[in-house]
This record gives C-alpha cells, sequence and structure tokens, in this order.
C-alpha cells in the first residue's frame, strides 16, 4: 500500500451508515486502505452516532447530508465546523427558536420546469414553501448574526427570491386554486361557468313542468352524463324526439336526456371551461417558467438550508449529550476530562466518566484489566472523540477537553473471524494489523491508532512478543497507539521504553465487579484466581492454576496485588478526604452566609440610626428657631437661652456619634491640661474642626489658642477633645475678633456677642469656602430648604457674614430667596453683591 499524500484524504462513509457491512475478501493476504478505513468507522460504531444525528433532521435534503457526512479535511475546517454548533448551541440555550421546519423536497420539481414541463398547483406550492422556509431561517439567522456569525457566512451566502416567492404565494388561494384577485380573468370566466351551470338548471326544472316532458319524467332533477346536463326521462322518451339520449339506467327503464333546448346552452358551457382550462394551463407554465429560471438558485438554497439544518442537528445532539466544545490542536494528541462514551449516553444509561489523555507525555497505552470491565469503550470512546472533534461535534466531556486533528483513526476491533473467507479469529486480526502498518508507512504521526487485545487469539508466549514486536513497530511511525490486553509481558513494556506508558481499568477486589473507572500509570490485573474463588471454585484446584504459573508471572501478580491493595487504601482515604472538604466547605459557606447577614443588619441599624439622628436634628434646629426668633424681642437672657439650644443640639450629636454608616464618629475624649501644649492637634467641639494649639494660657481654665485653616481660634479647655485619627486639620476660616460659643462647661463664664453688621460690613465682606452656600441649578423648594440648613449652621458658628449664590436667570429664584430671607428670624439685614462679590447675581446676608 501506498502512503504519504493518500493521508490526508477525509474519511467518509460511503456506505449508509446504518448498515453492518459483511467484506468478502478472494486474497485473505491483502486489506485495501477504503476496506480498513471503512471497517474501522464500523467498529467504533460511528454509524450509530450518525444515525443519532440524522434523527435530529427534519428533511429529505438535510437526511441525505447526514448519510454522506465527511470529516473535515483540515483542521481550519474542524474549527469552523466546531463555532457553528458552539453559536446554534448557544442559541438553543437562551431559549432561541431556529426555523429549520417547512423545507419540501422540490428538485424534482425545478428539474422538470427546467426541462419545460408545467408544474401543477401542488407543485409550485411546494416551491413557494420551501422559497419561504429558506427565507425565513435566513432571517432568524440575521436576526442574531451577533451570536452566530460563522454561522450566518452560511446563512448569507442564500438567494434573495423573494419576489417569486410573493409571485406563487400571491398566484394561489389556500385551497389551491389559482386567485381570481391576481388574474381577473380566471374569475370572470369562473363566475361564467357558475352563471351557466345555474341558468341550465333552472331551465331543465322548469322544463319538467312543461306538458311536453311531465309525463314522461322519472323524476324531477338534473344530473351529469359525459360532462353535459341531462334529467332521468322514461324509455318511451327514446322514439319521441324530445332531445338526445345520452345514457341508460341499468334497469333499463330510465334514458338520461339532454333536451334539445338546453343544448346550446350546455355548448356554451363546454367552450367556456375549455376557455378556462386553456387560461389557467398558461397561466401555470409562465408561472413553471419563472421557477425554471430560478432553478439553479433554488438548488443552492436549498443545500444551504440542508446545511444548516446539520449543525442544528449537531447544536441539538450537544445539549443532548450535555456535550461541551472540544480546544482543538494542531498536535497529535488528546487529554479527555471525565469523558462519557457517547452512544451509552444518548441511551440513557449512567456512564462512568474518565480522564483519557494520550500524546503529551506518553505516545502510547498499554490499557489491562478484567474482562467487562470497560477496556473495549474507553478505547471506543476515545476514537470516537477523534472523529467527533473533526466532524463539528461537541464531546460528552467537561469543558477544556484538548483534541489534536488526526487525519485517520485505525481500528483493529472485534472478532474477524468468517468461513467464508477461511479466516481464524487471529489470521483476521492479523491481516488488519498488517493493513495498518502499511496504511501508517513511514509517517504515522497524526494517526490515532486502537487495537482491542492485540495478537490475541495463538499461543500467549508468542502472541505476546508478536504484540509488542507490532506496538513498538507501529510507534515508530510516529502514531498515538491504544491497545489492550492480557499479556503480563506487555505491562513491562513501558518499564524499558519510555514512549509507553500503563493504564487499567479498576476493579474491585472486595465485590469482585468492575468499577469502569480508567486509571494510568498502573498496570491491571486479570483477577481470573479471585473470581475463580469467590464464585466457589474448590481452592485445591485455584492453587494448583497458581502453582503452574512461571516465576516472574506469579511475582508480578502478587506485586500487582499488593499494589491493588495500597491503592484501594489511598483511594478510600481520598474519599475520606474529599467528603471532610466537602464538610468544610459547606460550613464555610454557612459562615459567609451569616457574615453577610450581619452585615446587612449592621447596614439597616446605621441607616435608622441615622434616621433617628435627623429626627432629633430636626427638633433642635425648630427649637433654635424659636428661640432666636424670642433672642430679638428679650435681648437680656438670649446668651442663656442660645447656649442652652447649642448644648442641646451638641448633646444630640454626642448621642449618635459613631452611628454613621461609615462607622467614623467623632472623638469624645478631653484632652488633659497637662498635653495641652503648642503643636498639639485637638478638636473643637464647638466648631466641629480639627486645629492645632498655638499658645496656652499660664493659668489653668484660661481659653486656650489654636490655628484652624490659617486663623487664629480661641477656645475654652472643656471643648478641646482628642482628633480622629484620620481627620484631616482642615477648618472654616472665621471672622477675627467673633469670639467662641459657649459649652456646657463654659456656660456660667461671661462671652461677647458681636453687633450685627453694618451696610458697608457686607459692603466689603469677603467670601471664604464655609460661608457661601451655591444655589445654582436647584429648583425653588429645594433650594429654600438649604438656606435654612445653611443659616442654622452658620448661626452655630457664630458667623455674621454668608453669601448666597442664585444668579440671575429668570430671576424666580433670586426673588424666591430674598423674599424667604425677609421671614428669617436670623437675619438682620441683606443686600445684593457688591460688583467684585459677583453683583445682583450674589445677596450677601447678615446675621444678628
Amino acid at each position: 500500500m501506498g502512503s504519504g499524500n493518500r493521508l490526508l484524504r477525509p474519511l467518509r462513509c460511503r456506505e449508509p451508515p446504518f448498515v453492518k457491512i459483511s467484506v468478502s475478501r478472494t486474497n485473505p493476504d491483502d486489506i485495501d486502505r477504503e476496506t480498513l478505513e471503512r471497517e474501522s468507522l464500523g467498529a467504533l460504531d460511528w454509524p450509530l452516532l450518525l444515525k443519532a444525528l440524522e434523527a435530529r433532521v427534519g428533511s429529505v435534503p438535510g437526511r441525505e447530508k447526514v448519510r454522506g457526512f465527511a470529516l473535515a479535511a483540515s483542521l481550519t475546517e474542524a474549527r469552523i465546523r466546531q463555532n457553528e454548533t458552539t453559536e446554534l448551541r448557544r442559541l438553543l440555550d437562551d431559549g432561541i427558536s431556529v426555523p429549520t421546519g417547512g423545507l419540501r423536497d422540490i428538485r424534482g420539481h425545478t428539474a422538470s420546469a427546467e426541462k419545460g414541463a408545467t408544474l401543477v398547483a401542488r407543485e409550485l406550492l411546494d416551491v413557494a414553501d420551501t422559497l419561504t422556509a429558506c427565507h425565513r431561517l435566513k432571517e432568524a439567522i440575521n436576526a442574531h448574526a451577533h451570536l452566530c456569525p460563522t454561522v450566518q457566512a452560511t446563512a448569507g451566502r442564500m438567494h434573495d427570491l423573494q419576489d417569486l416567492t410573493r409571485l406563487l404565494e400571491v398566484s394561489f388561494t389556500s385551497s389551491g386554486d389559482l386567485s381570481p384577485e391576481t388574474y381577473p380573468a380566471v374569475g370572470q370566466l369562473r363566475n361564467r361557468i357558475l352563471a351557466l351551470h345555474q341558468t341550465i338548471q333552472n331551465r331543465l326544472s322548469s322544463l319538467l313542468l312543461t306538458e311536453e316532458l311531465a309525463p314522461l319524467a322519472q323524476d324531477h332533477y338534473a344530473t351529469m352524463r359525459g360532462e353535459r346536463y341531462v334529467v332521468p326521462l322514461k324509455v318511451q322518451a327514446r322514439s319521441m324526439d324530445v332531445g338526445i339520449v345520452h345514457d341508460t339506467s341499468g334497469s333499463g327503464q330510465t334514458v338520461f336526456v339532454e333536451p334539445r333546448q338546453v343544448v346550446p346552452m350546455n355548448n356554451e358551457l363546454k367552450v367556456a371551461e375549455a376557455e378556462l382550462r386553456r387560461t389557467e394551463a398558461k397561466i401555470l407554465a409562465n408561472l413553471s417558467a419563472r421557477v425554471a429560471g430560478a432553478a439553479g438558485r433554488i438548488r443552492e438554497n436549498l443545500d444551504l438550508f440542508a446545511e444548516i439544518e446539520v449543525m442544528y442537528a449537531r447544536a441539538r445532539l450537544s445539549q443532548d449529550l450535555e456535550a461541551t466544545p472540544p480546544v482543538l490542536s494542531s498536535r497529535p494528541l488528546m487529554r479527555l476530562r471525565r469523558v462519557r462514551h457517547p452512544i451509552l449516553a444518548l441511551r440513557g444509561l449512567d456512564v462512568v466518566p474518565n480522564d483519557l489523555s494520550i500524546g503529551e507525555r506518553h505516545q502510547a497505552i498499554i490499557l489491562s484489566g478484567p474482562n467487562t470491565g470497560g477496556k473495549t469503550v474507553a478505547l471506543k470512546t476515545m476514537g470516537l472523540c477523534a472523529l467527533m472533534a473533526r466532524s463539528g461535534l461537541h464531546l460528552p466531556a467537561e469543558s477544556g477537553s484538548q483534541v489534536g486533528f488526526f487525519e485517520n483513526v485505525l481500528t483493529d476491533i472485534g472478532d474477524r473471524q468468517t468461513v467464508e473467507a477461511d479466516l481464524s479469529t487471529f489470521s483476521g486480526h492479523m491481516l488488519t494489523l498488517k493493513g495498518i502498518l502499511e496504511a501508517l508507512g513511514s509517517h504515522g504521526t497524526r494517526t490515532l491508532v486502537l487495537i482491542d487485545e492485540i495478537a490475541a487469539g495463538t499461543d500467549p508466549a508468542q502472541g505476546a512478543v508478536l504484540a509488542r514486536a507490532l506496538l513498538e513497530s507501529f510507534a515508530d511511525t510516529g502514531a498515538r497507539i491504544v491497545a489492550t490486553t492480557h499479556y503480563a509481558e506487555l505491562k513491562t513494556l513501558p518499564v524499558e521504553d519510555q514512549r509507553f506508558v500503563n493504564a487499567r481499568v479498576i476493579y474491585d477486589p472486595v465485590r469482585l465487579c468492575p468499577t469502569f473507572r480508567v486509571e494510568v500509570g498502573v498496570p491491571g490485573r486479570s483477577f481470573a484466581f479471585d473470581v475463580a474463588e469467590r464464585l466457589g471454585m474448590p481452592n485445591r484446584v485455584v492453587e494448583r492454576a497458581r502453582g503452574w504459573l512461571e516465576g516472574g508471572q506469579r511475582a508480578l501478580e502478587d506485586l500487582l496485588g499488593e499494589l491493588e491493595k495500597t491503592l484501594s487504601r489511598v483511594r478510600d482515604e481520598k474519599t475520606l478526604l474529599e467528603r471532610e472538604r466537602k464538610a468544610l466547605e459547606a460550613k464555610r459557606r454557612e459562615y459567609a452566609a451569616s457574615l453577610e447577614r450581619l452585615e446587612k443588619d449592621k447596614v439597616r441599624f446605621q441607616r435608622e440610626a441615622v434616621a433617628e439622628f435627623e429626627r432629633e436634628v430636626h427638633k433642635a434646629r425648630e427649637q433654635i428657631r424659636v428661640i432666636v426668633r424670642d433672642l430679638q424681642r428679650r435681648g437680656s437672657d438670649r446668651l442663656r437661652r442660645a447656649g442652652a439650644a447649642r448644648r442641646r443640639v451638641e448633646d444630640v450629636a454626642a448621642k449618635v456619634r459613631g452611628l454613621a454608616p461609615d462607622g467614623q464618629g467623632r472623638p469624645e475624649r478631653r484632652v488633659p491640661w497637662t498635653e495641652l501644649k503648642p503643636g498639639t492637634k485637638v478638636w473643637i467641639s464647638g466648631m466641629g474642626k480639627t486645629g492645632t494649639v498655638v499658645a496656652v494660657p499660664d493659668q489653668h481654665g484660661g481659653m486656650v489658642e489654636t490655628m484652624v485653616g490659617g486663623l487664629r481660634v480661641k477656645a475654652w479647655p472643656e471643648d478641646l477633645r482628642r482628633p480622629p485619627a484620620d481627620t484631616e486639620i482642615a477648618s472654616a476660616p472665621r471672622r477675627p475678633g467673633v469670639p467662641e460659643r459657649d459649652t456646657g462647661a463654659s456656660r456660667s463664664r461671661p462671652i461677647s456677642v458681636p453687633p450685627p453688621p453694618r451696610p458697608e460690613e457686607l459692603t466689603h465682606a469677603i467670601q471664604t469656602s464655609t460661608n457661601i452656600l451655591d444655589l445654582r441649578g436647584l429648583r425653588v423648594d429645594e433650594a429654600l430648604s438649604r438656606i435654612d440648613h445653611f443659616l442654622d449652621r452658620a448661626a452655630l458658628r457664630g458667623d455674621t457674614i454668608v453669601f448666597l449664590i442664585h444668579g440671575h436667570g429668570t430671576g424666580a429664584l433670586k426673588r424666591a430667596t430674598r423674599e424667604h430671607l425677609e421671614h428669617s428670624p436670623y437675619i438682620v439685614a441683606f443686600q445684593p453683591g457688591a460688583k467684585h462679590q459677583g453683583g445682583d447675581g450674589v445677596t450677601v446676608v447678615g446675621l444678628g
């Protein structure tokens, strides 16, 4: 057999994929490449997978595409197919429907039209339905092009045949007749024919009542004979020349006569019907010609529709298998994560998942273990996954599984014994293995070879060494190989040749049943003696059999038995640790959920505390407004009442310190007198600002001079607290000469209250960062509320002049602001700002 470029030919299922092909060979020493490839596909149950794919396709052209399904010829094509499946699977998972129904197999109709035949109405309607289905599918794909750009590239190649579709749709009624609205001549002829029918029937009814025909009437109705209207008369009418006799009843007593009076009308009816048929035939011929003119484009649309339908079937199969897209690699490797056999999974069986890999660190796998343990299933799973990855099918494995592009998957699986070709089991296997070796040639790097029970069916000693020679020869070509065996000699091969690695199917030695799990790195035992003992075989028989084992083989079996027990203990401990890890993880999640609930409760409590604080502050502000009004009326008591009001506000502030949602409360601890030194940072509770001590009085109890924001401010020692750690020293500048406010600790000390500002002071006042309120952009009601809060704070600070910036605009905000100031208890005077203060867009306010 030749090699080289022939390996690049894509595998193709050339026969109907659901029929097991029995090949008869006249020369048992020869097996051709095509037969080897086809039988390899059959041995892997690839036709069954195609059958599952075909079951998800609705149209005849789509099913034909599945039957002629060819694997991708290149890695690029395989990746495109995988993208198509992934995109449509995404639509399926998102609940987006892809309309793949409504397609008719109209290839015969278009071929007839191209040959000049006139299509009947039903055939033309089939064409219209198919064109509509193609357009509907194309529009649906285009609507989600951002989710399926690869599929859209295929749908975008469909021809726009909407003009023909609309013509066919409007040409026929729902009952399949030519539409009289579209073709008025047809409607007129039908109406004329209908009227003639009615006229003839009426005329015959009246004739049966005349003196001439009434005595001869056998019955009073009109009927048709030879597509002409007649009436039933007695047999004697035959000789009375009343009309043309068209038929006689079975008894011979009745003749069906066309009265001579209606002969012209029957003739007219026949002419009208013939004209209608000619008109309809002409219209159908024209429509058929239109279909013939678009036949090539129709066939292309039909083919593209079927192609997308197969893509959609792949996506549906992916969803049914809960499959994932493989990562396609240019390297000949396979790394499958928790993979399941797809045919078994489709049957609804609880398939044990396995991690299977080859081609990264090792070129070949020697898979051993007891019969019915799952070796052949693992073998077929790897072969099917190689084919599925290449064909655009997702794998029944976890996400991230990687598969290389294998140009060929060649197998020797199953019994090839046949009497017809005079082949024994061993001979059949040898022919296949010879064919595989010839197909590999000298370069089989991109070929996956799967062999079940290599070199079985002959003398074990000779079979073992022959199997080793074959495996080494396969490996020399660079092929990736997975072979199952019971030969103990092959289990030592990985020790001598690093290209090979052992693997086993795990068997439960206690219950003597397979687990169907594959473990790489460890050879497997056959468990023949164990099974025999468990099934009641006499011990003397089993021990005699053990004694006949050769020394090296007995030692190997004993070693594998001890290894099996050790690994079983390790698996049990691993299971226990995993169970404990899951329990700890559950506790961790429970703890995290509790913390989250506590955090939510904390935020809720903080919000409730802040809301309570706002209510208390609102009450205090109302009290202050009342007190200020009293101060204006009774100046003698105003210092005491002002101090009490301020203490009330500070008490409220103290009540909620530390309750702010950010957790930053104001400092509570008072600074001892001994620590008050120049440079000490302090919080001035009366101002709510942080400052630095500049000078301390000689006598204990005097006012301390501090620097706040570049201004010197005096404060009583009782008002000085330790500052928060994260508080920046930043305080609003104060007017020179304004004395500090009273506190609870200093309420008995005299304090001087500055006089109200004079007009010239308002004119020359300077704006600072704390005596300005910008109202621009606010609604009137919002602005007035801001003014009240701002004046409250300014009064507490002891400010005497503030600035309200309202701008010009329509003048509404300015008028509302100044009207509001006229009723404020804090205000002694206000005026528009001077030019350097912002002009009439600013109101300068004097506080009393």
